[in-house]
Order: structure tokens, then sequence, then C-alpha cells
């Protein structure tokens, strides 16, 4: 599973706005006045997704705020957070860990254990850990940021709906779908009051809270916010229907072989592949939503056998539309 996971949504959507590269404005000492100059030109190639460019001119700001106040004031913090997320669109993860740790320590001892500006720290080193597959430190990561959160913003602020998702999707991963249908739904519940410029993100979080709900054998609660995925996509623009789980209204469901590396090394798992399906009932593309998660074998096998699926066309309003949605494969270990 993605996260800020993301990336599709996982883990764009899964980082909040205050882990954005930013600037600083800092005493005026030569070394400092350098440190913040090339801050900000890193800063602006950031945004140009220039991040080969972006990453020796933030590595000197560092050297260069380090001489001007020394290895451990707070004034390193938003240098070394520019650096975690430079590094971690460079997808150098351990470099990024790195960074995002050393500007999380400086934090909780300039600012204390649960002040709100550790948050931003706390988000996007979540995500990099659990693109290490450190999943129990992206865990305890979004669990600590979603509790500052809850103490000190209002109940429907929009971080605490991102970091909830993010922690769902964690414990989705790990299988524990307990845990992580109260966490979409507190997403849910924020989302749901944030109008059309939340509606990806709704959709999104309905999607994930239809999984678990069907993992947790909750059918008649996995129908309505299905249901309430159908509603938001027949009244969005662009004609396209999202439908979560699809495996039973398949006309074909094809069934994967289990790969021979998969079972040359052992490998068992769950797939989720989200496809787009056409106005007449054909799979047009097929992703794997949890990549990472599971072997790489049963990945491909996974994808190609959703290419195969055929369904049935999907009407509204007496027009064909396009159906997107996800097929689950479950491979057991042979």
């Amino acid at each position: 599973m993605r996260i800020l996971l993301a990336s599709a949504f996982i883990l764009a959507a899964l980082l909040s706005a205050g882990g954005a590269i930013q600037n600083s404005q800092q005493p005026q000492s030569p070394d400092f006045v350098k440190s913040t100059e090339l801050n900000s030109a890193a800063v602006k190639l950031f945004n140009e997704a220039k991040y080969d460019e972006a990453l020796p001119l933030e590595t000197q700001a560092l050297e260069l705020r380090e001489k001007a106040v020394g290895p451990n004031d707070a004034e390193l913090i938003p240098i070394l957070k520019n650096l975690g997320e430079i590094h971690k669109s460079m997808a150098r993860s351990q470099e990024s860990a790195a960074s995002f740790e050393r500007a999380l320590k400086l934090a909780e001892k300039a600012y204390g254990p649960n002040d709100i500006r550790l948050t931003p720290i706390l988000d996007p080193l979540a995500v990099v850990e659990y693109r290490l597959k450190h999943a129990t430190n992206a865990e305890n990561l979004f669990a600590k940021s979603l509790k500052i959160k809850e103490a000190k913003l209002g109940p429907q602020d929009i971080e605490i709906a991102e970091t909830a998702f993010n922690l769902g999707q964690v414990y989705a991963a790990r299988a524990n779908y307990k845990a992580a249908s109260p966490m979409f739904s507190r997403a849910i519940a924020i989302w749901e009051t944030g109008g059309v410029p939340q509606r990806a993100k709704l959709v999104k979080a309905l999607e994930n809270q239809v999984l678990v709900l069907t993992g947790l054998g909750k059918n008649a609660e996995a129908d309505k916010a299905q249901n309430r995925i159908a509603e938001l996509s027949t009244s969005a623009p662009g004609r396209v229907v999202d439908f979560g789980v699809l495996n039973g209204k398949a006309l074909a469901l094809v069934t994967p072989a289990y790969p021979e590396a998969a079972r040359i090394d052992r490998a068992q798992g769950e797939v989720r592949v989200q496809v787009m399906i056409d106005e007449i009932g054909r799979v047009i593309s097929a992703k794997a939503l949890n990549p990472g998660a599971v072997h790489q074998a049963l990945v491909f096998a996974a994808e190609n056998a959703a290419r195969k699926c055929r369904f049935s066309p999907t009407l509204v309003a007496g027009q064909p539309v396009q159906v997107r949605g996800i097929i689950i494969f479950n491979f057991v270990r042979q």
C-alpha cells in the first residue's frame, strides 16, 4: 500500500502542508546570511523539481548554518527538514530519515515533546520509515503526530484527517483492520465537510474503508461506503464512477496462477489492484496499490490477471461510463 503513501494519492496526499519546504528568517551573521540565501535558492529548485541541483545547495546551507550556530541549535531545524524533503523526493530514504530524525531531536529539545511544531517532521519521517519497511516505526510516528494534532487543533481540522488516513493505511497494510477502520472513519468525517476540494481524498478514504470493512466481514457497512463512493462519483465531472471492491461484480474474474518465483521464495499475501474499466466492460488499466508490501512476482501476476477480467457495462442516467475500482487477489503459499 502506498502512503503519501501518498504517491498516487499516498503518499502527495499523504504529507501535510506543514511538512513542505520553507524559508526561515534568522540573525544576520555572514555564514547565517549565506546559508539563508542558499536555502532560498534550494527551495526554488525544489519547487521546480530540480532535486539534483537543490541537494548540494541545501547541504552547503546546513554546513554554513552549523558554523554560525553550532550543531545543536534549533536554527538548524528548517534546513534539516528541507534536506529531508529533498532526499525523500529523490528516493534516498536512508538519508531522508537521518535528516528528519536529527530535526526531530532538535525540535523536541527546543519545543518539548508535544508541540504542534513537531508534526511537520513526524509525518514525513513516518512516510520515509514506511518506505524503508519499518512499519512499526511509521505507525508510532503517525500515532504521535495524530495525538498532538488532536490536542492542539480543532476536531475538524484537515491536518487531523491527513494523519488519520495515513495511520489507517499503515494499519491496513499490516492487516490490522480493526485499528484501521476508525482511522478511515475519522478522515471520512472531516473530508465529508470539505466539499469539492476534498472530494478526491474522501473517495480514497472510502475506498480504503470498503477494503477494511470487507476484511472485517462487515459487508453491510462496506456496501454503505461503496454506495457513497458511487454517489460522489456520479455527481463529479468526468463521468468516471468509483465502485470500491469489484470482485463480486465481474462477469469473468480471472484467478492468477501462483508464480514459480513466489513458490521458490515461499511468498504469499494480498494484492489490491486498482483498475479502470471502459464503457463496454473491458479493463483498460491495472496497477497494484500495495506493490511494496508483497513479493513482486505476486504483483505482476495479479496485475496481469486483472487486465483479463471482464465486467458488465455501467450505465448512469442511461449512458455508459468508465468505472474505477479495486480487485483483490489473495495468494496462499504453495
